[in-house]
């Protein structure tokens, strides 16, 4: 069959883009799968890259914002009794997550300031605050950054321009995202009738791990992919083909009619083959971490 081919005729379009906004979620740094500053496993040093890559595009449309929406730890991973844990302690993941985003700033020199929300209990603590430590952590070494809680609804302007976003790290569960998404959209359009919410114009989630974008007229909905490869756990071993996350970030333009263009920039993702192997390395490491850090305190004690 012949191939039905249009002919390109490019021209150069200038535009101004008041608001540039890189978003991304769900870094669990600490995971033996997911980014990490100091990566051990020949997948983690994919991640990097990744992430770099991730960078040249955010310096690519000079962004000057930053939205981190949850998760940026693994924990103590309870789920699996720390056996995918890279990092032990979560001081020590915050201090990595921390270094890896004064990285990330240090390197867009065009960002006026990144904000954080609030993730999934699971990855938290009864006796840190995560997200407040790390925002306390960038702020120490000069990167300006703000906890935003765990929900907010956001407003841009640009001369009389308004547009409204609703941004929380959770999302409604459904086999299929796209529908949990058009459900949300809905029912908030609904509750805007009823005069209980205010009208928005985007709703920004993550915790899928998956790239969704949702549009219509007068409301859109996005979902952030992540920064985790696909973790072994019981659960998502019964449904192994749904779990395949998409890796990567996004980035949120909207132009001087306030109009906005989310892009997102993933990369391949992939199950490592050699996943005993590596989840070997990462624990003797960690063994030989832990085994020091108890000899000191023994020693302390003594």
């Amino acid at each position: 069959m012949k191939e039905d081919i249009l002919s390109a005729n490019p021209i150069e379009v200038k535009k101004t883009y008041p608001y540039r906004i890189g978003v991304f979620s769900d870094m669990h740094v600490g995971s033996i799968f997911a980014i990490t500053n100091n990566p051990i496993t020949s997948h983690q040093k994919k991640l990097l890259e990744a992430w770099n890559s991730y960078i040249d595009f955010c310096n690519e449309w000079k962004i000057n914002h930053a939205w981190i929406v949850g998760d940026l730890i693994l924990g103590n991973d309870f789920r699996s009794r720390g056996r995918f844990t890279s990092i032990p302690f979560i001081p020590n993941q915050i201090r990595a997550v921390s270094e890896l985003l004064i990285d990330f700033a240090n390197k867009v020199p065009s960002l006026n300031g990144i904000y954080i929300w609030g993730g999934t209990p699971y990855h938290d603590s009864e006796d840190t605050l995560i997200e407040e430590t790390v925002v306390d952590k960038l702020n120490s070494a000069g990167v300006k950054a703000t906890y935003k809680g765990e929900y907010t609804i956001l407003t841009l302007k640009y001369n009389n321009l308004k547009k409204k976003l609703f941004i929380t790290h959770p999302t409604s569960a459904s086999s299929r995202p796209e529908n949990a998404l058009g459900r949300i959209m809905s029912e908030w359009q609904e509750k805007v009738g009823q005069g209980k919410l205010p009208p928005i114009d985007m709703i920004v989630s993550a915790h899928k791990h998956e790239y969704v974008e949702v549009h219509k007229t007068s409301i859109r909905a996005l979902q952030l992919p992540a920064w985790q490869l696909f973790t072994p756990y019981d659960s998502a071993l019964k449904y192994f083909a749904k779990y395949q996350p998409d890796i990567g970030g996004t980035v949120i333009t909207y132009d001087d009619h306030m109009r906005s263009h989310p892009m997102h920039y993933t990369f391949p993702s992939f199950v490592p083959e050699s996943y005993q192997t590596e989840i070997k390395i990462v624990q003797n490491i960690k063994k030989e971490y832990i085994d020091k850090k108890h000899k000191k305190e023994i020693d302390r004690l003594r």
